[in-house]
């Protein structure tokens, strides 16, 4: 209402933007195919160290920053330990599915997300308040 006005560059507000400030503690990443994710050998932490130690937690971290993948080894295959690990890492967001299930194939649903047929890009649930996925 004074008549003031204040002007900032662009260069100031990409500096000072929240993806400018984002972009001076962006981690290094590798992007890659078959090929390069052959040769990188992405390093696994055990179960127990990733479930038990700040440092097992903090290599599997850095393993998913850098590669976009991160592996556990010795995790029993069961619902439950999936759900332990799961839960390290972040909330388990609850779905119409329940919380957690188990998988199987299953031809006879009629439906080619309950077989193991590669599914192409598409969206699921977009029309819920919190979709799937």
């Amino acid at each position: 209402p004074d008549g003031h006005v204040t002007r900032y560059g662009l260069e100031w507000l990409v500096k000072n933007s929240y993806e400018g400030q984002k972009q001076q503690v962006m981690h290094p990443r590798i992007l890659w195919n078959a090929e390069i994710y052959r040769r990188a050998q992405v390093p696994s932490v055990d179960c127990r160290s990733f479930l038990e130690t700040d440092e097992g937690l903090k290599e599997f971290l850095q393993n998913f920053l850098l590669y976009g993948i991160a592996f556990v080894e010795n995790v029993a295959p069961t619902k439950e330990d999936t759900e332990i690990l799961a839960e390290r890492i972040s909330l388990i967001r609850e779905t119409i599915y329940g919380r957690m299930w188990y998988f199987t194939s299953d031809f006879s649903r009629g439906d080619t997300a309950y077989t193991k047929l590669a599914l192409d890009r598409h969206t699921d649930t977009t029309y819920f308040q919190e979709p799937c996925g």
